[in-house]
């Protein structure tokens, strides 16, 4: 990464693993592309930590984050993602979550 930037925007995962020629990586790329040049950072099409030897990472991920990916990648705040973070998986495809009707209700973890 060149030093003249401070940091580079990257798609979480890497775009080429999950079919590069779908609308929605292509959307994703040209949107961290964007993210990109308004921060006055590097994009990269490819996630690579290896690369990035210290400098500030903005993820631009396929998907809702769980805690513990966000937890993984050193995602502390808004300023490090483009998206969200949901407790648990099964949180990020609902609209609403509510209390179990009985305690005895069959319930996911979390």
């Amino acid at each position: 990464m060149s030093r003249s930037t401070p940091g580079i925007v990257v798609q979480y995962p890497n775009v080429r693993s999950t079919q590069p020629s779908r609308h929605e990586s292509v959307s994703r790329a040209a949107m961290a592309r964007r993210i990109a040049t308004l921060k006055n950072y590097e994009f990269s099409e490819e996630y690579q930590p290896e690369r990035y030897d210290g400098s500030h990472v903005y993820y631009v991920p396929d998907d809702t984050l769980t805690a513990e990916q966000a937890r993984e990648l050193d995602i502390r705040s808004e300023d490090d993602l483009f998206g969200g973070v949901v407790p648990q998986r099964f949180v990020a495809n609902k609209t609403v979550t509510h209390r179990l009707i009985n305690p005895e209700a069959v319930a996911p973890d979390g």
